[in-house]
């Protein structure tokens, strides 16, 4: 016999509910830190370094805020987005992007920003 078969049947429904609801908290906790990981391994595969400030869940997307953009190879430039949103598809891929309030600062010469981008 099973130990959930002999317990009543209120208390079954309340474990099974407070089973979904540990799940749905655990879900809902983790979303923030497994956008953010995800954001910067593809930043890091594309050879940037990439911090962020807030994640907000969205209808039918992900609102990015905060961004600050480096490329290490190229000390003499940096980018901040104030948002950015991510659009999911019916498979959960990216269906859209959308900037808002980007700027990116240049510092240095034009002879030596080449220069890092051609070891870019």
């Amino acid at each position: 016999m099973s130990v959930l078969s002999d317990l009543p049947r209120r208390t079954r429904i309340v474990a099974l509910l407070g089973a979904v609801a540990t799940l749905l908290g655990i879900s809902v906790l983790s979303f923030g830190p497994v956008v953010r990981a995800l954001a910067k391994s593809a930043a890091e595969r594309r050879g940037l370094t990439l911090s962020i400030g807030q994640v907000r869940s969205g209808f039918g997307g992900v609102w990015l805020k905060n961004l600050d953009l480096r490329v290490p190879l190229m000390p003499g430039v940096k980018a901040h987005v104030e948002a950015l949103r991510v659009d999911w598809g019916w498979h959960f891929n990216v269906a859209g992007v959308t900037l808002h309030g980007a700027a990116i600062e240049l510092s240095g010469d034009s002879d030596e920003l080449g220069r890092e981008y051609a070891a870019y």
